[in-house]
């Protein structure tokens, strides 16, 4: 536990400094630790910094907290800046709701046929 509590003093610390990462993985420390508003915090952070791997913590966040909307939201965020898991998962979700027009744009990062 004190590896843990020093990587928080020395990520907040980064944090404090402009190290849009270190938001990023606050966050994850945060939300596995089950504090999952200042997981959402840090995740902003980096996410309007453009940390792609924090806008996929967001969405799956907000996944986790049926909010369609937010998830989607963050996915397109990070599918923006082509990220393959983001576009991957859109696919699925846009498939799921039956909304195959949405789907298909993101289709061709997927083995589904």
């Amino acid at each position: 536990i004190g590896f843990l509590l020093k990587s928080k003093q020395y990520l907040t610390k980064a944090s404090y400094l402009g190290h849009d990462r270190a938001n990023n993985n606050l966050g994850f420390i945060y939300e596995k630790e089950g504090n999952i508003e200042l997981a959402k915090k840090y995740y902003q952070k980096a996410a309007d910094k453009n940390i792609v791997d924090a806008m996929n913590n967001l969405a799956y966040i907000y996944h986790l907290e049926g909010n369609t909307v937010l998830e989607k939201k963050y996915l397109t965020d990070a599918a923006y800046y082509d990220d393959d898991y983001a576009k991957y998962r859109l696919f699925y979700i846009y498939k799921e709701e039956g909304d195959f027009e949405s789907a298909e744009q993101y289709s061709y990062h997927t083995y589904d046929n």
